[in-house]
């Protein structure tokens, strides 16, 4: 059978009667535990012993050659058996138990009494406990006998029991009565407690007749629970007193009523009781002793006339018989009786003459003489109830009823008699009967033969019952089990004994036999690395000390059954093993460390964790095992690849010397040897030490817990993909780096990992502090712990709320290249992708503690809330929790994740906020979106437009000249209102929209610019002087006027289109520059230069200068200026200042010339000239500019070898000659 198999068995014998339990769950049934009887735990503490037998010696056994249990698989099957068996038991008892449990369930449905029961054994079991917690013995429930007194109704059971003066308070109240269904009462039985004993006092109804003897009337019902009451009153005695239930029987007789019965009556009344006796005698299986109690003797006409006159101590004396011991037979106990009444008579016979003698009165003497009849002829009544209860025709007279004893009895004093005699009489001739009080109120209450009844006799021999003969018979069978196993657990002593002492033995000669091997090796070839050579001295070190086994795991008094001898020899062959670990292992490990200590980076991780290896080995105090063997397994494998039973007997031995040496407290208790050998790496140990504790070490137990946390986290978060594929539409990034979060700063590396190590910091600090030489030991006090914790959390707490604010700045909205980008980034953060939602949600998650993440559990989008106006959301905080909701979140606040997030959150509280009050329709996020919402259509609007470009310039236009609020203005204000990053979010979103519309109007509007200005420039002036020096052609005074004139092209362009762009309010973009080209707003300047030149209001297009003559060279002696037909002559000596306009629209020809005559008879005059209406500007670019003044400036002309001087006074601010008027001036087709 395989492994699975048996599993599969074990679980289906298990189930089995668990689902049938589950199927009959719908009965309730109270299933009840095994009691743990003696067998039982024997049983179970064999199964316990085989168990372990299994696992402890199984390797040991053999049975021949074979070896059935050598294997873990074989044990492992045996196991599984020995489970299977016990649960086989255990199913078995468990389906017994529920086919009784329904059977016992069905019967309780049809229990008529099963309110009566249940009280009944709720008294019952709270007088018990109530008796237990009196007596404060183990044993309470046998420290007295236990009797029960039965009897008819009325026989006078509690009166006698009450008139002893034997009842004990017990501290509960009785409950005489309880209610039926039918609302009836129906008396329950008593217990009464006693310095003697136990007395159990059931009411006469338990024992009523049957239905077959009595009419079938009303108190049927009574009759069968009484019944009912009495088999349960018998099964509780069987459970509480298993030993011995009861210790016996006390039967009352009234006397009345059984002197009223006729021969075959009194025969019946005997076998009822006959029967209800053996039936419990039965029951308790043992012969319980009956004693006959005669009440009501008081009826009795004549009674007062003898007992009341006696002593009181007679009249507490017993008045009865008790029957010898060993009497059985007929003959025997009725001579003892026959002696007894003849005494009792006797004793009347003597009274007689002197009652009759001294009572005068006739009534006295007759009642006295009636008693004494009347008792004459009670024996026959009496012998004939015992004769009745003894006589049983089916029983061994061993098994029938032991009477004890008659007893005669008066408790209360009823003030009534009865004469027998003539009662009968009169009943037989149907006379009237009467009864005649006789007692005073004051006597009715005094008690007759009572007093030592029960102290003396009834409870005088308690042990007569004996013993239940079914609890005996168990307890023999428990003796002979016991005797059983104590000789089998003898013969396996004495065999463990002897397995062990072999065992001992054996060990000794190996040890003996590996020193010696020992002893004979010399020194090692030293040519393997890392401690290999010395691994046969160590080899067969160890198992001389390891012949015994480790005495350290082994108890030297019970191991082996204490002939463990291991701690004596093993302890001194340890001695030379840990000597040669300490002296020539370790300090071989040690000297590999120390080349790669001294050859690791300067102040590096890697020379730290070397470090703290040399630290461990050296010194017990701080040592880390696991860790240190973890180091050196790697190194093993290294130097050793494919040796792995060199590798595992290096382990091995490390791994001692690690337990149980301690070079360091060696070294302190100045052990020569050890301080020699640790010599060699003090220095390097010293100065690595030195050199890592320059670094804080909070600060380097934190860098590392972040290394540790790289490579056990998942991989960065990239905030790209969380916040999804809307990203690159919405954000652009100042530093890509920062789009990655470690692992290490979310929630997920908080909870996962930093929570988790904060235990472990304690430890990490305080360990490398002791590798360090800080500290000389790792325990640390409460509020070194505590300050350890606080500095590595502040640190992680900062980093983490930099990191993310960090990522968060990092992001911003993207320009957009047009309006239909605008638009569909809109859409993206309006929509299902909501990159801005998303990355204050993320933020949120990872800032936000637990608590308000429960509580916020249910929060909306934004943009679904925002559709849904009108309708009424609460928030968050108005939510109203239950007690387990609120219970749940204090337990939770108490958790380091929660308080840790609470810290990071503070910074955010404004972001995190956001999302809180996602679904309020007041709140800055339905703000936002709102306005956003209000972007998103314009720009809609915009783009559906026929002409979107113009759709966009008058926008723009109405913006900027009417200061209109358009929704992009709007968003721009309302960020001012939004806390960050949402409210940089809507300015950035607002500023590159309104850039992208006003992008669209400028593409309209340089299209018009082109159409409109550029194109005719560029025609009909652009190549032609003067804004082209060099050419040959000029511009048309009227084209100039046109173009450069008061509401002339470009100037009417400039009012209508330009001016707003330029001039107006939203003229600069957001960082200060204009939205038009610098190269236009130049060229506007020297058009408005050249207009406010060349045009006045007065005279329109023209120029007025004045000009005369400052030196001519001696060489000439006449100077001729001729500027548009305007003469300026000039001779030496002569000179005037002359007052020129231009254009002169009085002139006959366009020419401008300077003439100069020479100073020589016969020279001929020379001339330079230009003829065109431009023909004075190129005259005075022949010129040379001199002496510029603030209103004036010199022009000097070279023609034939003289030069003549003119000084020119014209307006500093419209000089129309200034340079680079016209020829700088150009414009461009873009306008932005």
């Amino acid at each position: 059978m395989t492994i699975l198999s048996l599993i599969s068995t074990v679980v289906s014998n298990v189930l089995t009667p668990i689902r049938y339990i589950r199927n009959l769950t719908r009965f309730r049934l109270p299933f009840s535990l095994p009691r743990l009887s003696f067998s039982l735990v024997v049983l179970w503490i064999l199964w316990i012993i085989g168990l372990f037998s299994i696992w402890w010696w199984g390797p040991l056994w053999h049975i021949g050659d074979l070896a059935p249990l050598s294997t873990p698989s074989r044990r492992v099957v045996a196991t599984l058996l020995m489970l299977l068996l016990a649960l086989s038991v255990v199913s078995i008892y468990l389906y017994t138990q529920v086919a009784k449990s329904v059977v016992g369930a069905v019967q309780d449905k049809n229990e008529p009494y099963k309110n009566s029961l249940e009280q009944q054994k709720e008294y019952l079991n709270g007088w018990l406990a109530h008796y237990q917690q009196r007596s404060h013995r183990r044993n309470a429930m046998y420290e007295r006998p236990w009797y029960i007194v039965l009897g008819q109704s009325l026989s006078g059971k509690t009166s006698l029991i009450q008139k002893s003066n034997q009842i004990i308070p017990i501290g509960i109240a009785d409950k005489q009565y309880v209610a039926n269904k039918d609302r009836s009462a129906f008396k329950m039985l008593q217990l009464w407690l006693t310095q003697q004993a136990v007395i159990i006092d059931p009411p006469g109804e338990f024992f009523s007749p049957t239905d077959e003897e009595t009419e079938k009337d009303e108190s049927e019902a009574d009759i069968s629970r009484g019944r009912a009451l009495h088999l349960h009153l018998q099964d509780w005695l069987m459970e509480v007193r298993q030993r011995q239930p009861l210790n016996g029987v006390i039967l009352t007789v009234n006397i009345q009523e059984i002197m009223e019965m006729t021969s075959e009556g009194r025969r019946e009344w005997s076998q009822r009781w006959q029967t209800h006796i053996l039936e419990m005698s039965d029951r308790f299986a043992c012969r319980i002793p009956v004693y006959l109690v005669f009440t009501k003797l008081d009826v009795l006409t004549g009674f007062e006339t003898i007992y009341p006159l006696l002593e009181r101590s007679l009249l507490d004396e017993t008045l009865g018989i008790t029957f010898a011991a060993n009497t059985e037979s007929d003959e025997e106990w009725r001579g003892e009786l026959s002696k007894f009444w003849s005494e009792w008579q006797e004793n009347f016979n003597e009274l007689m003459p002197e009652h009759m003698v001294h009572r005068t009165s006739l009534d006295l003497r007759s009642a006295l003489f009636n008693f004494v009849g009347q008792i004459a002829g009670l024996r026959s009544v009496v012998e004939e109830v015992i004769s009745g209860l003894k006589r049983h025709y089916n029983r061994d007279p061993g098994r029938q009823m032991l009477i004890r004893g008659c007893y005669f009895t008066s408790s209360l004093q009823q003030n009534r008699r009865s004469d027998f005699f003539s009662d009968t009489i009169c009943r037989h001739y149907k006379l009237y009967v009467s009864n005649k009080n006789v007692w005073a109120n004051n006597d009715n209450q005094r008690g007759y033969f009572i007093q030592k009844l029960f102290n003396q006799v009834l409870f005088s021999e308690p042990n007569l019952a004996g013993e239940n003969y079914e609890h005996v018979r168990v307890r023999r069978h428990n003796l002979t089990l016991i005797a059983v196993i104590s000789g089998g657990f003898a013969v396996l002593l004495l065999s463990g004994w002897y397995y062990y002492y072999l065992q001992n033995y054996h060990a000794g000669e190996m040890a003996l036999r590996k020193v010696s091997e020992f002893q004979r090796l010399g020194e090692p070839a030293h040519n393997q690395p890392l401690g290999a050579d010395w691994l046969p001295h160590m080899n067969i070190i160890r198992d001389a000390t390891m012949s015994y086994g480790d005495y350290r795991e082994k108890n030297q008094f019970l191991s082996d059954m204490g002939l463990y001898q291991g701690a004596k020899i093993g302890q001194l062959v340890e001695k030379t093993y840990l000597r040669l670990l300490e002296s020539r292992f370790l300090p071989v490990l040690m000297k590999d460390l120390q080349q790669h200590l001294d050859g690791a980076p300067a102040n590096s991780e890697e020379k730290l964790a070397i470090l703290r290896i040399m630290r461990m080995i050296d010194d017990k105090s701080g040592r880390n095992i696991p860790l240190v063997e973890e180091y050196m397994r790697a190194r093993w494998q290294t130097a050793f690849t494919g040796q792995r039973d060199v590798q595992e007997r290096l382990m091995m031995h490390l791994d001692y010397a690690l337990q149980h040496t301690d070079w360091a407290l060696d070294r302190s208790r100045s052990d020569a040897e050890a301080i020699k050998s640790y010599e060699p790496f003090s220095a390097s140990i010293r100065a690595a030490q030195i050199e890592l504790s320059k670094l804080p070490l909070y600060q380097r137990v934190y860098q590392n817990l972040v290394i540790k946390a790289k490579e056990q986290l998942p991989q960065d978060m990239d905030l790209r993909t969380e916040i999804g594929a809307q990203f690159d539409s919405v954000f652009v990034f100042d530093n890509e780096a920062l789009l990655k979060v470690p692992q290490f700063w979310t929630r997920y590396g908080l909870s996962h990992f930093f929570v988790k190590q904060t235990d472990k910091l304690v430890s990490i600090t305080a360990l490398d502090a002791w590798v360090l030489g800080l500290t000389d030991n790792v325990d640390y006090s409460d509020a070194d712990k505590a300050e350890i914790e606080r500095q590595i959390t502040d640190r992680y707490v900062g980093d983490y709320t930099s990191t993310w604010r960090n990522a968060v700045n990092n992001l911003s909205i993207k320009p957009f290249d047009d309006v239909e980008q605008a638009s569909a980034a809109l859409d993206a953060v309006l929509n299902n992708g909501q990159p801005l939602w998303r990355t204050l949600v993320l933020l949120g998650d990872n800032t936000q503690p637990h608590l308000v993440t429960a509580l916020s559990s249910d929060v909306k989008t934004p943009v679904v809330v925002a559709a849904k106006q009108g309708k009424n959301q609460k928030t968050v905080a108005d939510k109203v929790l239950n007690s387990a909701q609120k219970e749940s979140l204090e337990q939770l606040a108490e958790q380091p994740e929660y308080v840790l997030l609470s810290r990071i959150g503070r910074p955010f509280s404004e972001q995190n906020a956001l999302v809180e009050s996602g679904d309020d329709q007041n709140g800055q996020v339905q703000q936002a979106y709102k306005a956003l919402n209000d972007m998103s259509n314009e720009l809609h609007r915009i783009s559906n437009a026929p002409e979107p470009g113009k759709a966009a310039l008058l926008l723009v236009q109405m913006r900027l000249q009417q200061n209109n609020a358009d929704a992009f203005f709007t968003a721009q204000q309302l960020s001012k209102n939004l806390s960050d990053p949402l409210g940089r979010w809507v300015e950035q979103l607002a500023d590159n929209s309104w850039k992208a519309v006003t992008a669209l109007a400028l593409q309209s509007l340089e299209a018009e610019w082109s159409k409109t200005v550029v194109t005719p420039f560029m025609n009909q002036m652009a190549d032609r002087y003067p804004f082209n020096p060099e050419a040959s052609k000029e511009v048309a005074l009227s084209d100039m006027e046109r173009f450069f004139g008061p509401n002339g092209t470009l100037d009417s362009f400039y009012k209508n289109n330009l001016k707003v762009f330029i001039d107006g309010n939203g003229s600069l973009d957001s960082e200060g520059n204009s939205l038009i080209r610098p190269e236009i707003l130049t060229a506007l300047e020297q058009a408005e230069k050249i207009r406010s030149t060349f045009f006045t209001a007065q005279n329109g297009f023209g120029i007025q200068f004045a000009i005369s003559p400052v030196d001519l060279s001696a060489n000439k002696r006449r100077a001729v200026l001729n500027l548009d037909g305007q003469l300026v002559d000039y001779t030496q000596g002569n000179s005037h200042t002359a007052h020129l306009v231009w254009p002169n629209t009085m002139r006959a020809g366009n020419e401008s010339k300077l003439t100069l005559v020479p100073d020589v008879s016969g020279g001929s005059p020379r001339s330079v000239g230009y003829v065109g209406p431009w023909a004075m500007f190129r005259l005075w670019d022949k010129g040379e500019l001199t002496n510029i003044q603030d209103n004036s400036f010199d022009m000097r002309f070279a023609v034939d070898n003289g030069t003549m001087i003119y000084r020119v006074y014209v307006d500093e601010s419209n000089n129309p000659f200034a340079g680079g008027l016209f020829s700088q001036f150009t414009l461009t087709d873009q306008l932005y």
